[in-house]
């Protein structure tokens, strides 16, 4: 995980994201989690959505999308 502004003010999301061999976690604008594992362009992870509304599938970003618990969705990007 590259030393950016992020890993330097939160070192212990920084050191478990590794651990778990994950890439990063982002929020979004409309409170969306996204947990990020893989590469930039291809990527596998989770989005938590306290609004209960998942990612749109489209052929530029999410081409897989799958609830796997209440609010949690499993993702695949191409």
């Amino acid at each position: 995980m590259p030393n950016t502004p992020n890993t330097q003010k939160f070192p212990k999301v920084a050191a478990a994201l590794k651990s778990l061999h994950l890439s990063a976690l982002e929020t979004e604008s409309g409170g969306n989690i996204e947990i990020i594992g893989g590469i930039t362009d291809n990527s596998v992870g989770f989005v938590y959505s306290p609004s209960d509304a998942p990612p749109l599938i489209d052929i530029w970003r999410y081409i897989r999308v799958e609830e796997v618990a209440p609010r949690w969705y499993l993702y695949r990007t191409t």
